[in-house]
């Protein structure tokens, strides 16, 4: 139950990552407002799976391992939780930027973009 929980945050942020470096390069406000409100969803999600991390850890009283793998999903969430913030932040940024000219070319957003995508893959999959 934990693990489809943090893998469907860990999806949820993913999204918010593509939506908002689209939005960004595309100045797309649509999809940034989309991002905004997706961001409620992600930290609804969060506090649900340290919840029932807690749960588990008071239930179950898990040993070594388990307790570490436990924790280490309650330290995940934390940190995805604040890219999905950073996700919000730009869409946010999209939106009061909207009505100006960029100062300068967005060339390597996209890249950035696509490696935090893939570290967040490769969280995953490591885990």
């Amino acid at each position: 139950m934990i693990w489809d929980e943090l893998v469907h945050l860990s999806q949820m942020v993913d999204q918010a990552i593509m939506k908002a470096r689209q939005a960004l390069t595309e100045f797309d406000l649509k999809l940034a407002e989309e991002v905004i409100a997706n961001d409620l969803a992600v930290n609804q999600l969060r506090f649900k799976i340290e919840v029932n991390c807690m749960a588990l850890i008071a239930a179950r009283q898990p040993a070594a391992s388990d307790l570490r793998a436990v924790i280490a999903v309650m330290h995940m969430v934390v940190e995805m939780e604040r890219m999905g913030d950073h996700a919000a932040g730009i869409a946010r940024t999209v939106i009061m930027m909207s009505e100006e000219p960029l100062l300068k070319t967005l060339k390597k957003i996209p890249r950035m973009g696509e490696l935090s995508r893939a570290m967040l893959a490769d969280w995953i999959q490591a885990f």
